[in-house]
């Protein structure tokens, strides 16, 4: 199957550095219009993609923050006329200064973890199935509807490799 994003508008979250600054490069060389979406920002990404060629423009996200999604997934789609792709991958599952075993997380880490890791991707996701049934968008509806099962069932198989192998 040749699935191509030439036009697409494309929101990576955690596009700022690391494997969301290879992604959102990877979108933008494949055609797609890019929204590098980052606590930090992403000034660096975007300017990546443009002198590459590419289309990209900046948003601050935080994850954590409903009201700041709805803003900005609202932004995005009266910039581009819509969405198209999401890929939630801000993400901060390891301990602040060093790899931690679960067990090893404080209470309060763990719940940092679970609100950026678990509840901004829903959030977020949440947002989209919104700002669809604004539009009467069903595949948009029915695309969110798929990644948020898609993502507890992955999140179930982690959770459980975790505990059997106290590896992750």
């Amino acid at each position: 199957m040749d699935i191509r994003f030439e036009d697409k508008v494309v929101v990576i979250t955690g596009a700022g550095g690391g494997i969301g600054n290879a992604m959102a490069r990877g979108f933008a060389a494949d055609g797609a219009i890019v929204a590098v979406c980052d606590i930090k920002g992403g000034d660096k990404t975007v300017e990546e993609i443009v002198s590459a060629g590419g289309r990209a423009k900046e948003y601050i996200l935080d994850v954590t923050d409903i009201d700041c999604a709805h803003r900005v997934m609202g932004e995005i789609a009266g910039d581009f006329g819509g969405i198209d792709v999401m890929i939630n991958n801000a993400g901060i599952n390891v301990g602040p200064d060093k790899r931690q075993f679960t067990d090893e997380f404080d209470d309060e880490w763990w719940d940092k973890i679970l609100d950026v890791d678990l509840n901004g991707v829903f959030d977020d996701t949440l947002t989209l199935i919104e700002l669809a049934n604004e539009e009467e968008d069903e595949s948009l509806f029915d695309e969110c509807r798929t990644s948020v099962d898609d993502f507890v069932a992955s999140l179930d198989a982690m959770t459980l490799s975790t505990l059997l192998t106290g590896e992750y």
